[in-house]
């Protein structure tokens, strides 16, 4: 028998020879009802690169088609044999060169869509060469249907595709690149990519099921790690037999209830941790044989899974590797599996399942940690409740979340994932003596209004080294701002001006940030060893414009409660108040701790100034004793001022991003404080506001013993016993004067002086007098009102409207002077 090529026009005329037949009813040779293992073509159409396609109509009412072979014989689809001058001479019409295969076509007037691809429709076409992509359109790829074809070279495979028959496209030796399993595809019928050693990469999606025998065996070129869906319920055998390619790690699914017979056979250099999920129960022979660069094995099970006969499953692997177990169960493993030939039995406590960490079911053999045992994460848990435990294993491929207002405290911490397996919520805490901790630390922005000024940030990395932008989740979304502060020039500098070079968030360095939207920042890498002291040095004492304040942040995962300080300013620090544009004086504290991923503005006082965040954990930080005086419109804080009960701290200068605003301040030497040292009886506290309006000041007292404290209002006199009342309401106006306030600490200080010469009857002033004298009515403001010459005693009416005064007598060289209360 002679066998040759057709030409293309004589290929052409062959295909219509065998459509002729068929219309003439030839059904006992070629017809549709042979063994139903053929849907014989109903026409043929040229594709867009020109070869000839073959379609039979799959639904009629839908206009749908699928693509099948010429001829009924499925060990040569492509070939006939005529008989030519007695001779039988066999034609081959089977595609040559890249086919583009259409997702529609158009026949007699009607567009069909392309939905399947018929088993053995391009089997052994050893001449298709080139890329082949499945069409979106196709939903089922037959057995063997591209079976054979030995020089395509690259598959792509359409999202519409459910099922991928037997042997789909087994011996496809060149297909070379990733091969990418759509989320789409349910199954993956047997052999179907047996020996497509050419791959180099093996992506799956969430969504496929089923797995069947010898799928993958001998695909030798795939490299790296092989992940399994956590969607897959079942492996065949013989899986991934003889992929010695991979050389990554094995993440297995979750939801697989066994390893069955030689899966991951020959599989010789997967390495690092084998984990066997929560649900295996059996591992059948042979199925881990050789692969001996394992170097931990997890198993999560809550029960112990039979040896049987399969006393060879990990052959290979060296028995003396660290074999971790559930400590519950450690003893049946021990005798159980004495067969598997392994010695380093661990016992641990595993998470193994999905929810929160404070339910039982949750763990294996539903029992909790207890106290100074070494914990496995084998599931996606919420850690819901504060924790002291010495270890934590966090294994990949599942996520360990600390959430807010919840203590995680460890020795160690080990993240076999990536940062995105262990996440520190907003108000979330993680202590640590490690390094090299991968995690991702979140901060929430609150957005800002349209028009006014509010939503700042003060923002910092809690990272170890410098966070490149574009890797914080979120940060450059949306409609932003993002400032760095040059401290020698006071200047802002904004990244979105590319001429500024500024990509990166330094470590230990503040930013002021805003967001047009609610937003959760990811800052994602490597902590900090949570439990060390961080100094960040040196800070700047250059310029003259707010010379000496820096903009810095908490380095850590974990919140800061002390700082020590070298050269800086250590009674306080400036954060961001971010319902309006305002920095608000503050104490770190125990109390009040400095967040994760929050930035302060601290003063250096002088040259090579540092700020050391200290290592002390949750313990109680001594400080000295302190008064807040927050003033507060509308239920909201507008200003702060911190008065010092101690000669060992520094008064502070006031910090603002605009001096216009409400604001309370001491005052020195014409500066404004935010925070001022008083070791005497009283301290002056000035008010000022741009509007007028209703205000409050609210005191707290903070380490710091009181028997006497008292605000006077030097306007209206009023006078507010804090200890019993610590909240003060009223109106202002802005031309009210500053020194309005005053702070009294003992009982004299707010009586009128022993040497009193006036006094007030029935509305008024009497003074005692002997000779002539100058009276003097003076405000709190230091202007004088009034005044006249005396003689003797004097009666003056009183002509003042509320407020506190101070009346002068002066006689010669001597003057006299007393407090007075218009009530």
């Amino acid at each position: 028998m002679q066998t040759i090529s057709l030409p293309r026009n004589r290929a052409k005329r062959a295909a219509l020879l065998i459509l002729s037949l068929l219309m003439l009813g030839m059904t006992n040779t070629f017809g549709r009802t042979h063994a139903r293992e053929w849907n014989a073509p109903d026409w043929s159409e040229p594709c867009p690169t020109g070869q000839t396609l073959y379609y039979y109509v799959v639904d009629a009412n839908n206009h749908y088609v699928g693509l099948t072979h010429p001829g009924p014989n499925n060990s040569d689809p492509w070939a006939f044999t005529v008989n030519e001058g007695g001779q039988s001479v066999t034609y081959h019409v089977d595609p040559v060169g890249q086919v583009e295969l259409p997702a529609y076509v158009t026949h007699e007037g009607v567009t069909y869509t392309l939905t399947e691809i018929d088993t053995y429709a391009f089997y052994a076409c050893t001449r298709m060469t080139g890329a082949l992509v499945i069409p979106n359109t196709v939903t089922h790829i037959s057995d063997n249907a591209f079976d054979n074809c030995t020089n395509i070279t690259s598959l792509v495979i359409g999202n519409s595709v459910t099922y991928i028959g037997q042997r789909a496209f087994r011996n496809c030796p060149n297909l070379s690149g990733t091969l990418e399993i759509p989320s789409s595809i349910i199954e993956l019928g047997a052999y179907s990519f047996q020996n497509c050693s050419g791959f180099n990469k093996l992506v799956f999606n969430e969504g496929l099921l089923k797995i069947n025998q010898c799928v993958f065996q001998d695909c030798s070129g795939f490299t790296g790690s092989l992940i399994l869906p956590n969607s897959l319920t079942f492996l065949g055998t013989y899986v991934f037999q003889g992929c010695s390619g991979f050389d990554g790690e094995l993440k297995l699914s979750d939801n697989i209830t066994m390893v069955p017979q030689a899966c991951f056979d020959g599989c010789t250099n997967l390495k690092g941790d084998l984990v066997l999920p929560k649900k295996i129960t059996k591992v059948h022979i042979r199925a881990f044989y050789n692969c001996k660069k394992f170097t931990a094995i997890y198993i999560c099970s809550n029960a112990v899974p039979n040896k049987g006969s399969e006393n060879n499953s990990f052959y290979g692997i060296s028995k003396n590797i660290p074999v971790y177990v559930p400590s519950c169960l450690v003893s049946d493993y021990t005798t159980n599996w004495s067969g598997f030939g392994f010695t380093n039995y661990k016992g641990r406590s595993f998470y193994n399942t999905e929810g929160n960490w404070s339910n039982p079911e949750n763990w294996a053999c539903g029992v909790l940690p207890t106290e100074g045992m070494d914990v496995i994460i084998a599931g996606n848990c919420n850690l819901n409740e504060s924790v002291n435990y010495p270890s934590f294993t966090i294994l990949n491929g599942y996520t360990l979340s600390v959430m807010p207002q919840i203590t995680m405290n460890c020795n160690t911490i080990t993240n076999k994932g990536t940062a995105a397996n262990l996440i520190i919520q907003e108000g979330g805490q993680l202590y640590h003596n490690n390094t090299d901790v991968q995690a991702t630390v979140m901060k929430t922005i609150t957005p800002y209004t349209s028009g006014l000024k509010n939503g700042w940030h003060l923002i910092a990395s809690p990272m170890a080294d410098n966070t490149d932008m574009n890797m914080v989740s979120d940060l450059l979304s949306n409609e932003y701002d993002l400032y760095y502060y040059d401290e020698p020039t006071a200047y802002w500098i904004n990244q979105e001006k590319t001429s500024n070079n500024f990509t990166e968030l330094a470590s230990g360095k503040g930013y002021l940030y805003a967001n047009s939207e609610n937003i959760t920042l990811g800052f994602a890498g490597a902590l900090k060893n949570g439990n060390a002291s961080v100094t960040i040095s040196p800070l700047s004492f250059q310029g003259t414009n707010l010379k000496g304040f820096n903009l810095i942040g908490n380095p850590f995962a974990r919140n800061v409660t002390s700082y020590t300080a070298e050269n800086v300013n250590g009674s306080g620090c400036f954060r961001m108040n971010d319902l309006k544009d305002e920095l608000i004086v503050s104490e770190i504290s125990e109390s009040n701790p400095l967040k994760p991923a929050e930035g302060v503005f601290v003063l250096a006082t002088g040259e090579d100034a540092s700020v050391t965040f200290n290592s002390q954990t949750r313990s109680e930080v001594k400080r000295t004793g302190s008064i807040n005086v927050e003033l507060t419109e509308n239920g909201l804080t507008t200003d702060r001022l911190i008065v010092k009960r101690s000669e060992e701290d520094n008064n502070l200068t006031k910090l603002s991003l605009s001096d216009n605003r409400t604001k309370l301040f001491a005052s020195e030497n014409k500066q404004e404080l935010a925070v001022v040292v008083c070791n005497g009886n009283e301290q002056p506290v000035n008010f000022k506001t741009n509007k007028n309006g209703n205000y409050t000041i609210e005191v707290t007292v903070n380490d710091l013993d009181v028997d006497y404290l008292h605000l006077i209002d030097n306007l209206t006199g009023e006078d507010v016993d804090l200890l019993a009342t610590p909240s003060y309401s009223f109106n202002a106006r802005i031309t009210d004067y500053a020194s309005r306030f005053r702070l009294v600490f003992e009982p004299n200080a707010n009586e009128e002086n022993n040497d009193s010469f006036a006094f007030i009857s029935e509305g008024n002033f009497i003074i005692a007098n002997e000779g002539s004298a100058t009276l003097q009515i003076v405000d709190m403001t230091g202007r004088i009102l009034s005044s006249e010459t005396i003689y003797d005693s004097f009666t003056k009416p009183i002509n003042l409207s509320k407020g506190v005064y101070i009346l002068r007598l002066i006689n010669g060289d001597k003057m006299k002077t007393q407090k007075i209360v218009i009530r």
